[in-house]
């Protein structure tokens, strides 16, 4: 009886070892997973809402994490794209078991992602990706950054307002570009406008001159411009090709990169982004944090602070509790929420409900639209110098309406001088020696004035200048 009542305890004490061995360790920090493009063509834009990202996780460790535990992120390359978005989807709830998702940054990388999240019941917040088809992406899925439903109608509302009744569209052919540029068109057609043509090219490409020679073909008035990181080299072709109408495109344009990228074409650029104001005191520290860590500033600033709030928007709900179904209820009561990149309100589909704003590209800068030239006058003349080394203008930027032309021939012989824009086409001839003067009307946009002779234009004897509507 002594020996089986030992053997007894034994098998007792055996199996609670056992069952003490089999039970799962608690983890020590919550996880959450980031899908964007940390490299390619793309990679300002993913590196950018990633390093917004790593500030906002970096401050709540500091302070303890979440209810005692530090966040862990774990950040997976989906290269803009839906084949590297879906591998990165599952590896983070499959292996990594995060808590929930970042991402994607681009809508392809959202929309690929979406489905795998929502099977899984795991919650995918995007802060950046805009295709309005992620409205209807699932129920565990939401975004901080607005529909571009809302950016096509603000873009297309200014050209009417701008008198633009036709113009040209050309986008990458991916899911955010093809997104946006379907939302202008439907309220841009709406009120009274044409799209007389529309190029698509594929996201790898360089080259855009047979798209956008086709598009000068067609005499539109503007074009509307919806890239990724290549918009910087569309505007230089299409400059170099003499495409002088006004440009409008996406808030992609709002870019250091893209600006460098077009060599001065950029000049005079207008697009609509979700409203953010860099001069706000929580948005002034959050991007004096970001220069301090990284040692520049974003590529993109809205985006880099709106990741910055979905962080801490995510790890507020993580507050009451880490399971899917706690941070989807208080993300779906999320309302007038104030962050570093403004202020969020979340709609009962998940999206965010934002403001836009017109923006356009001056000196290099982004700058609010009501603020363009605020306290300058610009010239209502223009000096142009030619002789056989090239064409040297007076000004860069003049203002709207009758213009003074002075052409001035610097030269041994006789010149020709050619003026292109919009809803102009005129070349003035000079003596050796002598002045042309002539008053014409210029409506805004981007002109070029060349030598048209033989091969000269090739050679580089050629300037640009822009005429600008200030109460436009």
């Amino acid at each position: 009886m002594k020996k089986y009542l030992s053997l007894l305890l034994i098998i007792l004490v055996m199996t609670a070892c056992q069952q003490q061995v089999a039970k799962p360790a608690v983890s020590e920090t919550i996880k959450i997973g980031f899908i964007g493009p940390l490299t390619g063509d793309t990679a300002s834009l993913g590196t950018t809402l990633r390093d917004g990202a790593e500030i906002a996780v970096e401050e709540i460790n500091a302070k303890g994490g979440v209810n005692g535990k530090k966040i862990e992120a774990i950040y997976e390359d989906g290269g803009c794209k839906a084949q590297g978005a879906t591998l990165a989807a599952q590896k983070l709830i499959n292996n990594d078991k995060v808590v929930l998702i970042i991402g994607g940054s681009c809508s392809s990388e959202t929309l690929a992602a979406a489905p795998i999240a929502e099977e899984a019941k795991i919650i995918l917040i995007s802060p950046s990706s805009s295709n309005p088809d992620i409205t209807k992406a699932g129920d565990y899925i939401f975004r901080t950054w607005p529909s571009d439903t809302g950016q096509g109608k603000a873009i297309a509302e200014k050209m009417i307002k701008d008198g633009i009744t036709k113009v040209g569209i050309i986008n990458t052919n991916s899911d955010y570009n093809i997104g946006l540029a379907k939302a202008f068109t439907e309220s841009f057609t709406t009120n009274g406008g044409q799209v007389l043509i529309h190029e698509m090219y594929e996201q790898d490409s360089k080259d855009f001159r047979t798209q956008l020679t086709k598009i000068k073909a067609k005499n539109v008035e503007a074009l509307y411009i919806v890239p990724y990181l290549e918009g910087g080299l569309i505007l230089k072709q299409a400059k170099e090709l003499g495409l002088t109408i006004p440009m409008y495109g996406s808030e992609v344009l709002g870019s250091k990169e893209i600006v460098n990228d077009a060599g001065g074409a950029a000049e005079n650029v207008v697009y609509a982004t979700a409203k953010f104001d860099d001069q706000a005191e929580p948005a002034k520290a959050f991007l004096a944090k970001y220069q301090q860590k990284y040692g520049k500033e974003p590529s993109y600033p809205s985006f880099a602070a709106t990741a910055y709030d979905t962080v801490m928007v995510v790890t507020d709900a993580m507050k009451a509790g880490t399971e899917s179904e706690t941070i989807k209820n208080y993300l779906y009561n999320l309302n007038d929420y104030s962050g570093v990149a403004g202020t969020l309100t979340i709609d009962e589909n998940g999206d965010a409900l934002k403001e836009f704003q017109i923006m356009v590209i001056q000196n290099g800068e982004f700058i609010p639209l009501e603020k363009k030239k605020e306290g300058t006058t610009l010239p209502s003349a223009l000096t142009i110098t030619q002789d056989e080394t090239g064409v040297l203008l007076s000004a860069d930027a003049i203002e709207k309406g009758k213009v003074e032309l002075t052409i001035k021939n610097a030269a041994q012989d006789q010149i020709a001088t050619a003026l292109e824009g919009p809803e102009i086409d005129e070349i003035y001839n000079t003596a050796p020696g002598k002045t042309t003067q002539v008053e014409i009307s210029l409506a805004p946009g981007n002109y070029v004035v060349y030598d048209p002779v033989g091969d000269h234009r090739s050679k580089g004897l050629e300037a640009t200048f822009t005429v600008v509507c200030k109460t436009c």
